[in-house]
């Protein structure tokens, strides 16, 4: 049996998690990066790296300031 987690099963943890609504201006590019982030994790090359996790949190701290 395959036990990769699908994209629906991401987005669906996430908004578990994350209870408030996201505004309409920011829910597609949210959801954009979650997808991304899903699809490299979910390959078999994937490695999480520092380099990896500063393009993530440089990435999401951009978007955040507008």
């Amino acid at each position: 049996m395959n036990n990769v987690r699908t994209v629906s099963d991401t987005k669906r943890d996430f908004y578990n998690c994350h209870t408030r609504p996201i505004n309409s201006i920011y829910r597609r590019v949210v959801e954009e990066l979650m997808v991304e982030m899903h699809l490299l994790s979910v390959n078999v090359d994937f490695r999480y790296d520092p380099i990896y996790a500063l393009g993530v949190v440089t990435s999401f701290n951009r978007f955040m300031q507008g």
